[in-house]
């Protein structure tokens, strides 16, 4: 499956990042990276992943990405609004890493379930 600790490292430093606009290109594909990699493992898990790649026509990887798509859409000021509207609410400065992957891993399973929804 997946390690929790490794994809943890570092979250609540890339999400402030993202949420200010003041993220790099590096911090952005790590925060990409670690949303496909839950998104990839939640399909993967679903008893009808097989079914949902033949009707989808994509990879369980590719659809991954397909339905965790929308979170990185930005505005034209630059802002993931997604994001922004999703983490406005937390502290983040006072989470721990691991509970900031909990609250992307709510998020990214929650735009699993659309992306299949709207798959099917």
């Amino acid at each position: 499956m997946y390690n929790h600790s490794k994809l943890s490292i570092g979250l609540r430093e890339i999400i402030i990042a993202i949420l200010g606009n003041g993220c790099t290109r590096e911090q952005l594909n790590q925060l990409i990276k670690v949303s496909h990699t839950l998104a990839n493992a939640f399909i993967a898990s679903k008893t009808t992943a097989g079914t949902l790649s033949m009707v989808s026509g994509l990879t369980t990887s590719d659809l991954a990405y397909d339905c965790i798509a929308d979170l990185f859409q930005q505005d034209s000021e630059g802002n993931y609004t997604q994001l922004k509207a999703y983490f406005a609410g937390l502290s983040l400065a006072s989470q721990r890493d691991e509970e900031i992957l909990a609250h992307v891993r709510r998020l990214v399973f929650s735009k699993v379930n659309q992306g299949i929804y709207r798959v099917c």
